[in-house]
């Protein structure tokens, strides 16, 4: 069965300020969160952090849904939403797991790929045109991810590294699911995810809980706190905005992420970490550039 939507081009963006606020908080949401799981993974389970993550802020957000109108509770795209909540538990098992075995700066620079990653998924997967220009700057920031992926013999090991580049791909995949529930509230789909996030857990649990101290659920509350928020802000600045406007905060994080591995761990980042981000950056911007031009030549010429 086939989901009505509205086609992507119909999406009119009409808050670009709001929507760049909303990033702006997303990632550095997403940077607390990072440091926080960090934290954690080094006395329990990948699996638990998933389970506490949701489970301590699905009561908060099911109490707002009701406080706000349970006309929210109503699912709209319901194979698109499983999808982007089925995907998003397993992306985030996936991400939790590359902080496990990476330093936050060396991850969250390699996780920059996905910004890049999704224009390319754009193409082959939503049929919208990537021209040679944009392709190239694609590849260049590639070339840039391989400057990043060379272990320092500083907590930089190759399993880190391939953990963070699956990390960006399914990143990337989330950003283009998202792009297609636009016309569902942003809170309706946070909910539905974080639902997703405390059910699927719960199964395994009886295998990898272990006793939680009253710190251990300080953390965890805290973990789920920003990383609720943060999705529901990253949803919400993908609404109000489009994804070339959104996507370059992402690039903020490693400024939250270079001072927590200084601050917590007492890690300062090799230069090469630095070097590929700016390539990475850099072929980000131009990408920018290119759409920017494209959709001005697009406006002159139906004039």
């Amino acid at each position: 069965m086939h989901e009505k939507t509205h086609a992507p081009d119909n999406v009119t963006y009409n808050n670009p300020f709001a929507s760049m606020g909303f990033a702006a908080i997303t990632f550095f949401l997403f940077g607390i969160m990072g440091a926080l799981t960090k934290i954690m993974t080094e006395s329990h389970h990948i699996v638990e952090i998933i389970f506490y993550r949701n489970a301590l802020t699905l009561p908060f957000i099911f109490l707002f849904l009701l406080w706000k109108g349970k006309e929210l509770f109503k699912i709209q795209l319901p194979v698109r939403l499983a999808a982007r909540c089925i995907f998003g538990i397993l992306s985030m098992a996936i991400t939790f797991a590359a902080l496990k075995n990476l330093p936050i700066t060396d991850f969250t620079a390699i996780l920059f790929l996905s910004t890049l990653l999704t224009p390319l998924g754009a193409h082959f997967i939503l049929k919208e045109r990537v021209g040679k220009h944009r392709m190239f700057a694609i590849f260049v920031g590639l070339a840039g991810a391989l400057i990043i992926a060379q272990p320092s013999g500083q907590n930089v090991t190759m399993l880190g590294i391939s953990l963070a580049i699956f990390a960006a791909i399914s990143h990337s995949a989330l950003y283009l699911i998202l792009r297609t529930l636009k016309t569902m509230p942003s809170i309706t789909v946070t909910f539905y995810f974080i639902v997703t996030g405390t059910v699927l857990p719960a199964f395994l649990m009886p295998w990898f809980a272990s006793p939680l101290s009253l710190s251990d659920l300080a953390f965890f509350f805290a973990i789920g706190l920003s990383g609720g928020f943060a999705q529901y802000c990253l949803t919400t600045a993908n609404r109000l905005g489009s994804p070339s406007l959104v996507a370059p905060f992402n690039y903020t994080g490693l400024i939250w992420a270079s001072g927590f591995d200084i601050l917590i761990w007492h890690h300062f980042p090799a230069l090469n970490v630095y070097l590929g981000a700016i390539v990475i950056i850099v072929a980000k911007a131009y990408i920018i550039y290119r759409e920017h031009k494209k959709k001005t030549h697009d406006l002159n010429t139906s004039l």
